[in-house]
């Protein structure tokens, strides 16, 4: 009864198993994963709300994502861009930091589309130029070093 209240994930008794401990173990892990959102499936796809309905948006097909205010427009390599009511912070929270930087108080690009930089402005490989602002010039140095 005290383990529920407790909310305990596993109990384990002494002397304990090896294969026992290791499926405790996968099994807490599991479940930190679907608390904190960080599944596999989560990382390769991003949810968002837009005309009424929910948006799966596959990260392969971000172009990159643009900030307006209160809301943000989701580029994508293939159809329209995505509108959706969210701020550029609460998205990159969602987005694997690995894969994503913001490069200015408006814009977040995907790394893997960041071909050069020139004068202060990121270009992908769409040939589109964002600017990169002083707030966030450490993206040139990351950007360098992969």
């Amino acid at each position: 009864m005290e383990g529920f209240e407790l909310e305990a994930m596993d109990y384990l008794l002494k002397p304990v198993d090896y294969e026992r401990f290791s499926k405790a173990v996968k099994r807490a892990v599991t479940y930190y994963e679907y608390k904190t959102g960080t599944h596999a499936d989560q990382e390769e796809s991003l949810f968002v709300r837009s005309e009424y309905k929910i948006v799966k948006i596959d990260l392969r097909n971000i172009a990159y994502i643009e900030g307006l205010e209160d809301y943000i427009r989701i580029h994508l390599n293939t159809g329209k861009p995505v509108m959706t009511l969210m701020t550029l912070k609460a998205v990159l929270d969602k987005l694997p930091p690995a894969r994503f930087r913001r490069i200015h108080r408006s814009y977040i690009v995907p790394l893997q589309r960041v071909t050069s930089v020139v004068n202060r402005k990121a270009i992908l490989d769409s040939g589109i130029a964002l600017p990169i602002s002083d707030s966030y010039s450490s993206f040139v140095d990351e950007w360098k070093s992969r």
